[in-house]
Formats: structure tokens, sequence, C-alpha cells
């Protein structure tokens, strides 16, 4: 038996290590003189860190893949399918090009006879072992079956078999079975999904009718149908064909999961064809609404485990998320979805008998009063800091505190403003100090002094924008009983994104409804710490400070 071992993925230190390796291990072997090793090296590091590869090139297996195009071709395609396309045909139709010309004399077949039949191949592996994980094992006598049709008989069969194992290195032997005949395999899953996605491709009038049913089918196949797309977009100059495709997926209203991961998928493809191709397309033009209202459905209402539900996230912002209170308004002013939290009291603070984690500083518990006040449901997205930054937010002293104006110096965004890892348009901002939350909140009270709406509801009162006290913070937090999850006393995984969580990052506002508050403000608890006016105090026996002037601590809550 083997152990199939999947290694982690590459960070930016372990991608320049390889690709520094894999030059200098060519220059060694006298394939390329050390200058201009050197010279590529600089080029595909450069490559590599595009944003549109910075994820394929944290995958080993595609990093190796990027590194053998390049080797040979100069130029690094961005897209997977390109990649692996111009990969296969290296290695198929370049590598040993007298020994190809032979074989196809011999077989008497042309270039597409080769491909099909690999591609057919791949597809009834994957489709009769969708489920092992790593890639299948085929046995001789399946190799032979399945390529005789498309190469003209069971020697033909026999012989390519041999080239593509012995030349090619497409496939290769895993051992013998019990009858001593050979077991193929394919050098990486990733090749077997692209070439079963080859075929889907290429079955033109079944294209709508495999991809319905394959998205259906579980994760198993997800990559497979996004190879598929990426190879009748990208290889064969067809979009019509996917994004028709999407129509058929998201034509009726998901009753299961796995119609919201046909959704999901959906949503994969049309990021896939491009947003500019689906815009001009006639029937993307009702497609791409569709879309976002589907995945809008499907963040926001718990579908979906969280790991996968933020990755459906992502996918939303780079089409356009239409949700309310996670964006900009038609006029560039940031939409906030207000709450109203009730007058009344509230416990603040916690009780050490009834929650064992409760620290000094969050006792005594006690009753606090508070009149009728409003919050946002969603922490401030990068959507809606974007359009204070482009503002004159940084600019402008007037909605800075004295400190704040020092401490900022000469910068013009946050802390962390251009790592891609967290600037996503739907997700909560990082890297902001209080002074900068402060400013916001100046800059957006100054639109509602000039009689700009900030939010459906508050138009017919005056009121002030600012950030919340902490017993404002707590209250809308907990509730009036002092819970101590915004969702109750026991500890949910989830119910917000926490270590525990897995997503390892920030995530899309608003993603884990059933983690609400009482009052329904969510994100209160995970994903990013916010901050409160309140000046931090050592117990609760302290009066609350909430004055803007100096540098002292300022409340955080939550927790990231």
């Amino acid at each position: 038996d083997t152990e199939t071992i999947t290694l982690a993925p590459f960070d930016d230190d372990k991608i320049a290590h390889f690709v520094a390796a894999w030059y200098t291990a060519s220059a060694a072997l006298g394939n390329i003189d050390p200058a201009a090793a050197q010279e590529r090296t600089n080029d595909l590091q450069t490559a590599v860190n595009d944003v549109g590869l910075r994820d394929m090139a944290s995958n080993p297996m595609l990093l190796t893949v990027m590194a053998i195009v390049h080797n040979h071709r100069g130029t690094l395609p961005r897209e997977t399918a390109r990649l692996y396309h111009e990969c296969v045909d290296l290695l198929m139709l370049r590598w040993r090009p007298h020994d190809v010309r032979d074989l196809k004399d011999e077989l008497g077949v042309q270039d597409n006879d080769l491909y099909s039949a690999l591609w057919k191949l791949a597809y009834d592996a994957h489709e009769n072992q969708a489920e092992r994980e790593g890639t299948a094992d085929i046995s001789e006598a399946e190799v032979v079956f399945a390529l005789r049709d498309k190469l003209g008989g069971l020697d033909n069969a026999a012989r390519f078999c041999n080239y593509v194992e012995e030349r090619a290195g497409l496939l290769y032997g895993r051992g013998m079975d019990a009858k001593g005949a050979r077991i193929f395999t394919f050098p990486h899953r990733t090749f077997q999904e692209y070439l079963a996605g080859c075929h889907i491709a290429s079955s033109s009038r079944a294209f709508n009718r495999v991809v319905g049913e394959k998205a259906r089918q579980g994760e198993k196949w997800r990559q497979v149908l996004l190879l598929a797309t990426g190879q009748t977009v990208f290889i064969n100059n067809d979009a019509e064909r996917p994004i028709d495709a999407v129509q058929h997926l998201l034509r009726a209203e998901p009753t299961d999961e796995e119609g919201w991961r046909a959704v999901w998928l959906a949503g994969d493809m049309l990021l896939l064809i491009g947003l500019q191709r689906v815009e001009a397309d006639e029937v993307g033009q009702d497609v791409l609404p569709l879309a976002r209202t589907r995945l809008a459905a499907l963040v926001s209402k718990s579908h979906l485990d969280p790991i996968e539900r933020a990755a459906a996230g992502r996918m939303l912002a780079q089409l356009g998320d239409p949700r309310p209170g996670v964006g900009l308004r038609a006029d560039g002013i940031p939409d906030i979805d207000w709450v109203e939290i009730p007058a009344g009291e509230f416990l603040m603070g916690s009780d050490s008998e009834r929650d064992s984690d409760a620290r000094n500083n969050e006792t005594p518990q006690r009753s606090v009063y508070l009149p009728t006040y409003m919050i946002s449901r969603y922490p401030i997205t990068y959507a809606q800091f974007t359009a204070f930054v482009e503002s004159d937010g940084y600019t402008n002293r007037d909605y800075w505190t004295e400190a704040g104006w020092e401490h900022k110096g000469k910068r013009t965004t946050p802390y962390l403003w251009n790592d891609p890892q967290w600037h996503i348009a739907n997700h909560p901002v990082v890297g902001v100090t209080w002074y900068e939350a402060y400013a916001f909140t100046k800059w957006l009270n100054e639109l509602v002094q000039q009689g700009r709406s900030v939010g459906a509801g508050l138009q017919t009162r005056p009121y002030e924008v600012r950030l919340p006290t902490e017993a404002e913070w707590e209250k809308a937090a907990r509730g009036p009983d002092g819970l101590i999850y915004p969702y109750g006393d026991k500890f949910d995984a989830t119910k917000g994104s926490a270590r525990e969580t897995g997503i390892r990052r920030t995530s899309a506002v608003g993603i884990f409804p059933d983690g609400a508050s009482p009052y329904g403000v969510l994100d209160m608890s995970g994903n990013v710490w916010e901050w409160g006016l309140t000046k931090w105090r050592s117990s609760y026996d302290e009066p609350e400070e909430n004055d803007s002037a100096g540098t002292a601590r300022r409340v955080l809550r939550g927790g990231s």
C-alpha cells in the first residue's frame, strides 16, 4: 500500500526558494547559463507574485507546472487551464518530437486523436473513482479498452499506453495487480482533473447537461468543472457555453446543500469566464445579477459549512456584493444598515460564577440603563472605508484628534491596506488604529450634518454618528440579559469566525447569521476586534470616560 501525502501550501519565502532552486539546478545541469538562469529566476518570481497567480503558485504541483512552462515557453499564462494545456502540450508533443512523429505515423492518428484518447481515459477514471483521495488506479486492461476506439484497436491502444508512460510522463506505473497486470495512474490528481475537464469541454452538445449533473455530485467534481470552463473559454475561445451552463445552474431556487454548492460553483465559473465577457454577453447580462442574489442568500443564511461559505463570500466580493449595509450607495457614500437598540437596562460585565473565563476587569456585573440608540449591523468593510480614503479622509485635519493627526504622519491609508489577503471589498477593514476609526466616524458624521444619508431609517430625526461607547457596544452584543456570547452562553465555532472555525483569515461580514446578537447585530464575536469610544479601565468600578482627547488606551471588543 502507498500513502498519499498532501503538501502544505507554499508561503512567499518557499515560492521564492523553489523558483531559485529550479533555475539553479537547471544551470548546474548545463541546460542554461548562470546569467540567463538568474534572469529567468527574477522573471518567474515577479510573475508568480502577480495577484492573479499568487494563489496558484502556493500549490506545489501548480508551481512545478508553472516552472516547466516558463522554462520552455518563456511566458506564463495566468489561467490554470491554459497552464495545464501548455504543460500537457509540452509533455505530449514537444518533449520528444521525433518519438511523437513516429508514434503518430505508426498509429495513423492525428494530434487530436492523441489528446482526446487521454481526455476520455482521465474522465472515465475520475468518474469511477471520484471519491478516492489522490489519483485513480487504472488497470492496463482498462487503459487499453478505453482507448481502443479512439486509436484504432487494442494493439494501437497498448502502444500508446507505453508511450504515454515511458516518454510523456502523463501516466506512470503504480505496481501490479493480483493477476500481474500493470496498474497506471496520473502523476498528480490535478492532471487527472484537468484532462477530465478537457473531455467535458470537447463535448459541445452535452456541456450543459454534464456540468449540471456533476455540479450536484459534490466537491470531487468542482475542480474538474472549473478546468472544463477554463479550457472552453481560453483554449476553445468559447464563452457562450459556460455562460449558458451557469444560467442552467442558477435557474431553479436551491432546495438542498447540493443546490447551494451548484450556486457556489456558478459564481466561480463566472469569475473564471471574466466579468467583461459576461457583461458583454446577452445571456450573461441576465445571469450576473441572479448570481449575485443567489450568492448573497448563500452567505447570509448559513448554507454550506463555514469554510465553504467564507470562500463564497470572497467570490461575492469580486462579483459585487448586493447586500444592504455591506458596500456603498449609488452616490458613493457608505450604506450602513442601522439596527435600533431599544432603551432600557441591561446586565453589563461578567459574573464569575456563570462564566469561568471572566476576567477581573470585566467585573463587577451590574445593571446599566441606556437610552435608545442605533448601531451598524456589520463591522465597517473595506468598500466602505475606501470611500473615506478616496475622499479627504486623510487630508482633512478636522476629522482627526490632535494625537491622531500626529500619529498618522504622512500615511494616507491604514496599515496592511495593500495586502490582498485582507483587502477584500466585503470583509471588515483591518490595520485601522483607534485614531483612524474615530476619524472615519467624524467624516461620516460630517456627511450627515450636510444632509447626506448614510443608511435607511435615520432621516427623520437629527443624530450624530460616532464610535459606540463600551456600554453601547456590550448591550448590542449581549442583549439585556448579559449573554456570554451574542448567541448564548456556550461557545460555538460555527457561529462566528474564530481560530477553531478553521477559516484562518477574516471573512465577509454577516456570513454567520446564527451568531447574531439578540438584536440582530452580526460579527460581534469573531472575525475582527472592534474599537469603542471608551478609554480602557481596569474594572467597571471606574467611571466610563468617552472624551476623544489624548493618547489613552481605548476599548477593544469582540475577539478576532
